[in-house]
């Protein structure tokens, strides 16, 4: 959909191209090997770049789904999958050849750990997950932080889950934990200012006042507009709609009300993300608050659905038309998404202007 690579895509191109050259690195190892086979394999450098980004975002979707399922029910865990997974920024940033895409990856050792709490027959099979997803997740700078909190948000009920794993699950989880950490524990020894990068801690500070600005515009931007034009979305349009923003205040009434502690981990997330992105002055790190997004539009659609179903809660031709109404919502929204990111997205100025690299 453009004529060429983007500044950022060129760059992932050029730290993608030698195996010991990415794993001496670290940063983004597990993404840009992938990316390295896929060139291998596919003998085509831009489908085979942009394709890890394509088959990193289905992974997530796959385990945002299972997560909602778990949490709000199937029906619930469809359509708000679709409608999280619509939003513009994601899509283009799922088939844009950076690790940005990466940023969402907390989704998935999220949903292993609920799988592992919940599951009675293969705790040992969500064990194992959780442990090979949480060490990737390391390999991402700013994901760190989101590992420190997991672990502390959470350490009594991951302890009462450990104690129904045999031994072996465990031995042989943190065999595999000490394997795929050594990588990144070498780079780091090798070259131990890439601890920054990792923990997101910016090289060059601005000002406070600036520092303050930045946070601001961050914040402004999930909902009202960007400060400037973002190489994944249209001119100053801000990263949620009107729809996604409706679902998320009637989520986040319905979590106020009913689950405070799940409200203020969600909130946290969401603001972390918009203080991470306005010290970076990077409108990208955004992303890492959406999972929480993604939680509050599935609560918004599992309000609305149950307020509905209180006022006809026997008749079956009320739950038919329920979901028939929430459906054509959802296609709607597929359909401005689509000509968002595959219309509209291709022929703005600043694309044709930006994605030009060979």
């Amino acid at each position: 959909m453009t004529a060429g690579l983007g500044p950022s895509e060129y760059t992932s191109r050029q730290n993608s191209q030698a195996t010991k050259q990415i794993i001496s690195r670290g940063i983004n190892a597990p993404y840009y090997l992938m990316q390295r086979g896929l060139v291998v394999l596919l003998n085509d450098g831009v489908l085979a770049l942009r394709l890890a980004s394509v088959i990193s975002g289905l992974v997530i979707l796959v385990f945002l789904f299972l997560l909602l399922r778990s949490w709000f029910g199937q029906a619930v865990a469809l359509f708000a999958c679709l409608v999280f997974i619509s939003t513009p920024w994601i899509v283009i940033t799922a088939r844009t050849a950076t690790a940005n895409i990466m940023l969402l990856w907390p989704i998935v050792p999220l949903a292993c750990f609920v799988l592992l709490s919940r599951s009675k027959q293969r705790a040992g099979l969500w064990w194992l997950m959780l442990t090979l997803t949480a060490i990737l997740s390391l390999y991402t700078p700013g994901l760190i932080w989101f590992l420190l909190a997991g672990i502390l948000a959470t350490g009594r009920t991951f302890l009462d889950a450990s104690r129904r794993l045999n031994g072996a699950y465990i031995v042989a989880g943190i065999a595999l934990a000490i394997l795929l950490v050594a990588p990144l524990a070498l780079a780091l020894a090798l070259e131990p200012s890439r601890l920054k990068q990792l923990a997101l801690i910016p090289d060059n500070w601005q000002s406070g006042t600036d520092i303050l600005k930045s946070i601001g515009w961050s914040a402004v931007s999930i909902f009202w507009s960007t400060k400037n034009s973002v190489d994944i979305g249209i001119g100053h349009l801000p990263v949620l709609n009107i729809l996604q923003i409706a679902l998320f205040i009637f989520g986040f009434y319905a979590l106020s009300s009913r689950a405070r502690n799940i409200i203020f981990s969600l909130a946290g997330l969401l603001l972390f993300a918009i203080l991470i992105s306005g010290i970076n002055d990077n409108p990208h790190l955004l992303l890492f608050g959406l999972p929480a997004v993604a939680v509050f539009i599935a609560a918004g659609l599992r309000y609305l659905y149950i307020e509905w179903r209180r006022v006809f809660p026997l008749n079956p031709f009320a739950y038919a038309l329920a979901i028939s109404l929430i459906g054509v919502v959802v296609a709607a929204h597929l359909l401005y998404a689509g000509r968002y990111s595959l219309i509209a997205w291709p022929h703005t100025t600043e694309t044709k202007a930006t994605y030009v690299l060979k």
